[in-house]
């Protein structure tokens, strides 16, 4: 987070979760996912993770 901002929404993470589940036949295709996230403030980050 403090250096490349990656930061994951629950809601942005679901198109990666949908991969994960194996539920999706992915032989022979080219896939792409898109992560959203990301636009929190650092310090208030930081202060809810230490909670």
């Amino acid at each position: 987070m403090a250096h490349l901002k990656l930061v994951v929404e629950p809601g942005g993470c679901v198109g990666l979760a949908a991969l994960a589940s194996g539920k999706i036949e992915l032989t022979g295709k080219c896939v792409a996912v898109v992560l959203s996230g990301g636009n929190v403030d650092f310090a208030a980050y930081a202060e809810i993770m230490a909670a």
